[in-house]
C-alpha cells in the first residue's frame, strides 16, 4: 500500500512539474507574439527587442506576465471600458491567444550551453548557439544541490525558471556553496524548441562578504580630558551562508587643514567577536576630526573572506571649560554684609563712624537708628553692661536687615 501511495505522490510532482514547465513556456510564447507584432507596427529593423517600447505592446504584455495561464479572465487582466480601446483590445487578443496555444517543438534547440565565472562581479555568465528568428524568447532553467564530497545525481533539487530574455547570454547571481546547472528552451508565438543539454555543474565559490549595515555614531562625550565615541552597526545580509567569525574596526586621525606635503597617520584598529555589534573608542583628542572604518571578516577553506569597508567622519566633542565655584565668602554680597557688620561695631567702640547706604533703607532712618545705640558718658557701669548686651543684638540686627534687603 505504501510503496503505491508513493508512486501517486510521485505522479503528483511531475505533474505539478510540467504544469509549471507549460506555463513559462506560454508565458514566453506569448511574449515573443507581443515582441513580434511591435517589431512589425514599429517598422524596427533590429536583431533582439528587449522590451516594449509602445503602449500597444506593454498592453498586449499583461497576459503574459500572469502566473496562473490556465486560468485567465481577459476582463479583469485587461481592464474597464474606461481603458483605451486600442490598448483593452490588444490586451484582449493577447488573452485570448493564450487560452488557444498548445506547445509545439518547431524551433531550433539551444546548444552548446555554457558556463564561465565572473570573480571580480561573483556572477555567473551563461551562453548559447543557435539561429533563430527575430523576438525569440529564451527561457533560461536551473536546479541546484548542497556541496558534497561529489555530486548526487539525486539529490539535485527541482528545475525552476530563472529567467526569461531576447538574448542569447545572460548573467545572474548563484547562491554561494551550491552546485548549480542549467538549461535552455527557445520559444516563439508559434511554438517552441526542445530544451537543451543541461550545462556541466558549476560551483560557486563564495567570494566576498556583503559589508556591516547601519554603522553609525551612538554617543560622543569627553572623560578626563579624552574623548570617547560609541559606535553601533549590524550584521550583513548573509548572502553566502556563512557566520561572521570577526569585524575589524579602525581609526585614524585626520588633519582638519589642507597640507602642503604627505604626513603619515597612525592607524589604530580593534578585532571584534562576529557576535558584537556595538563598541566604544577611547583616549580620542578632543575636537579633532578621525576617520572611522568597519569591516566583516568570514573563513572559508582556511581562507579569509572579507567584506568592503563601511566608513564614517567624525568630529571629537570639545572639553567643556569649568569653571570654579569660588562660595558665598567670596562675593561681592559677602563684602558689603561684613563692612556693615564693622561699621557698626565701630560706632560703639568709640572710633568714627560711617554710614553705609543699604538698598531700600532711607539715609535719615539709618541715622536715626545709629544715634539711638550711641551710649550716654553719664550712665553708670551697671547701664554699661547692660547696654553692651543691646548693642550686640542691634549689631545683629544690622546684618540680618542687610543680609535680607541684599539679598531682595
Amino acid at each position: 500500500m505504501n510503496h503505491y501511495a508513493i508512486i501517486l505522490v510521485g505522479f503528483f510532482i511531475l505533474h505539478l512539474q510540467h504544469k509549471k514547465s507549460l506555463a513559462s513556456v506560454l508565458s514566453a510564447r506569448c511574449r515573443s507574439r507581443c515582441l513580434a507584432k511591435q517589431e512589425i507596427e514599429t517598422h524596427l529593423n533590429v536583431t533582439w527587442i528587449s522590451e516594449c517600447v509602445t503602449e500597444g505592446c506593454s498592453a498586449c504584455m499583461k497576459p503574459c506576465e500572469q502566473r496562473k495561464k490556465e486560468k485567465l479572465s481577459c476582463a479583469s487582466i485587461c481592464g474597464s471600458p474606461v481603458t483605451p480601446v486600442k490598448n483593452r483590445n490588444a490586451c484582449t487578443e493577447s488573452c485570448g491567444f493564450l487560452k488557444l496555444m498548445r506547445t509545439e517543438g518547431v524551433l531550433m534547440q539551444p546548444e552548446n550551453v555554457e558556463v564561465s565565472i565572473n570573480d571580480h562581479l561573483q556572477k555567473f555568465s551563461i551562453k548559447w548557439n543557435g539561429s533563430w528568428p527575430n523576438a525569440t524568447v529564451f527561457i533560461v532553467l536551473t536546479r541546484k544541490q548542497m556541496k558534497g564530497k561529489q555530486l548526487d545525481k539525486d539529490a539535485w533539487h527541482d528545475w525552476e525558471e530563472l529567467i526569461q530574455t531576447t538574448h542569447t547570454s545572460v548573467e545572474v547571481e548563484p547562491m554561494p556553496l551550491f552546485w548549480h546547472q542549467y538549461k535552455v528552451v527557445a520559444v516563439t508565438q508559434d511554438g517552441s524548441s526542445a530544451f537543451s543539454i543541461p550545462s556541466k555543474p558549476v560551483f560557486a565559490e563564495p567570494q566576498r562578504l556583503q559589508p556591516p549595515r547601519d554603522f553609525h555614531v551612538v554617543s560622543m562625550y569627553t572623560v578626563k580630558g579624552q574623548a570617547q565615541v560609541d559606535v553601533s552597526w549590524k550584521k550583513p545580509v548573509n548572502t553566502i551562508a556563512l557566520p561572521i567569525h570577526r569585524y575589524r574596526l579602525q581609526w585614524s586621525l585626520r588633519p582638519d587643514i589642507h597640507l602642503e606635503e604627505f604626513i603619515t597617520l597612525p592607524v589604530q584598529h580593534e578585532r571584534l567577536e562576529g557576535k558584537i555589534h556595538r563598541f566604544t573608542i577611547s583616549n580620542l583628542q578632543p575636537n579633532r576630526t578621525y576617520v572611522l572604518e568597519l569591516q566583516a571578516i568570514s573563513r572559508y577553506n582556511k581562507k579569509r573572506l572579507r567584506s568592503h569597508r563601511v566608513s564614517l567622519r567624525i568630529q571629537t566633542p570639545a572639553v567643556a571649560e569649568v569653571k570654579k565655584n569660588k562660595g558665598i565668602k567670596n562675593s561681592e554680597k559677602w563684602n558689603k554684609i561684613i563692612n556693615i557688620k564693622k561699621k557698626a561695631t565701630d560706632s560703639h567702640t568709640g572710633r568714627p563712624t560711617t554710614v553705609t547706604m543699604i538698598p531700600g533703607i532711607s539715609l535719615a532712618k539709618m541715622r536715626s537708628t545709629h544715634q539711638s545705640q550711641v551710649p550716654n558718658s553719664t550712665f553708670n557701669a551697671e547701664t554699661q553692661n547692660s547696654g553692651a548686651g543691646l548693642t550686640s543684638i542691634i549689631t545683629m540686627l544690622h546684618v540680618g536687615i542687610a543680609w535680607i534687603v541684599i539679598m531682595w
